[in-house]
């Protein structure tokens, strides 16, 4: 699926934030996704409708509604690091 798609079919807060995570704490944030391990504590402070991604080596954080540059972003990263991090 799509960041879109898990946004629209997840549960949200009061701020419209989808919290995939155990110990995240937002403040003055909303309409975001935030994907992050159970184990890591993350706070986010001031953002409007970010995606928030981590796993593994991995940390992503790019404005949802320009989600479609991912896979561009990604064959960069191919490019680049090689398939290490892909």
């Amino acid at each position: 699926g799509t960041w879109g798609s898990l946004y629209e079919n997840s549960p949200k807060d009061k701020h419209g934030n989808t919290v995939i995570g155990k110990n995240v704490m937002l403040y003055n944030s909303n309409q975001c996704i935030i994907n992050v391990p159970h184990e890591k504590l993350v706070a986010i402070q001031g953002l409007e409708g970010y995606i928030v991604a981590e796993s593994d080596d991995i940390l992503l954080i790019c404005k949802k509604d320009e989600e479609q540059e991912i896979r561009q972003i990604v064959n960069n990263v191919k490019a680049d690091k090689g398939e290490a991090f892909v």
